[in-house]
């Protein structure tokens, strides 16, 4: 904020004396040292005594890992001394116009956030626990912390469809090799639907990086198939734009995904159970 003020100034034919040295990205990056050395020095101890006082210590599970118990005694949310430290100095001397700037705040407020999030809901586990009359144990937190929430969401996902092959002419569908039979069994009974537009198959395997982590909590994983044979043609090159995409397939392409998706999220039981007869 301080360089873009002093920009204002000379615009304004305004002038201090040594204004200029702030043009010096050197001069700026000194003094965002500085002040952030002094937020986490000098407030850093101040703010640590308020959060203990005020939300408590982080608590300890004893896995046997090598230097586990050092972080006992750490403040609940002591992390906003760090982001402090980091925006505060940047908002005062970066260069907010800066491309890389903005994602760096953007960046580092959001996970920030999911960090104040998963403390607020450890916490919200210990108010909970202290109300029931029962100790507080990490493992609640498993439960009703931001893992027990993510637990929970995962839960009721029924089916995830990666499509990073291309908008080619769709062929049908990818499942993962892991999935049940029965599974498998009811993805080839609703791609008869798709029969008409040739997108009837279901292959032995599928699913990909982009949706690994939602498959490795227990989510069938599977892929748009498509006909990819020139999908190597313009694949990362200069080629690779809007223009190449054939308005057809892409119809083709929505419309197998549109029939998958709504008849696996309209069937009245699991996708793992038996179709009921006449369905």
């Amino acid at each position: 904020m301080l360089y873009h003020l002093f920009e204002w100034f000379k615009d304004q034919n305004i002038k201090f004396p040594g204004s200029g040295i702030l043009d010096f990205i050197s001069f700026r990056v000194l003094l965002a040292m500085l002040l952030s050395l002094i937020i986490t020095l000098v407030f850093g101890k101040r703010l640590i005594n308020v959060i203990k006082r005020r939300l408590g210590d982080e608590t300890v599970r004893d896995l046997g890992l090598v230097g586990e118990q050092q972080k006992k005694g750490t403040p609940t949310m002591g992390g906003v001394i760090i982001i402090l430290g980091i925006v505060v100095p940047t908002l005062l001397f970066a260069r907010l116009d800066t491309i890389y700037i903005i994602l760096m705040l953007i960046a580092t407020v959001w996970l920030g956030s999911i960090g104040f999030i998963d403390d607020y809901l450890k916490l919200r586990a210990k108010r909970l626990a202290h109300e029931q009359g029962i100790a507080y144990k990490k493992g609640d937190k498993d439960q009703k912390g931001m893992t027990g929430s993510v637990k929970n969401i995962m839960a009721k996902h029924i089916l995830a469809i990666e499509t990073d092959s291309g908008v080619y002419r769709p062929l049908g569908f990818g499942l993962a090799a892991t999935a049940p039979g029965q599974v498998r069994a009811n993805l080839q009974e609703i791609a008869k639907l798709l029969s008409g537009i040739r997108a009837d198959r279901i292959a032995a395997n599928g699913g990909g990086a982009d949706i690994g982590p939602i498959v490795r909590e227990g989510v069938i994983g599977a892929s748009l198939d498509v006909d990819g044979t020139h999908y190597f043609d313009i694949h990362h090159t200069p080629a690779d734009t809007l223009d190449k995409i054939d308005p057809q397939d892409l119809a083709l392409c929505v419309a197998t995904m549109a029939v998958m998706a709504y008849t696996v999220a309209d069937m009245p039981n699991s996708l793992s159970d038996a179709a009921p007869a006449g369905r």
